[in-house]
């Protein structure tokens, strides 16, 4: 169980930098 958390919180933090970049690429 603590892997799986383990990769959710990983996938989250992909995400969430995925949408950074996106949000920076809209901007600019």
């Amino acid at each position: 169980m603590k892997k799986t958390r383990a990769f959710t919180l990983i996938e989250l933090l992909v995400v969430i930098a995925i949408m950074s970049m996106n949000n920076s690429a809209g901007l600019f």
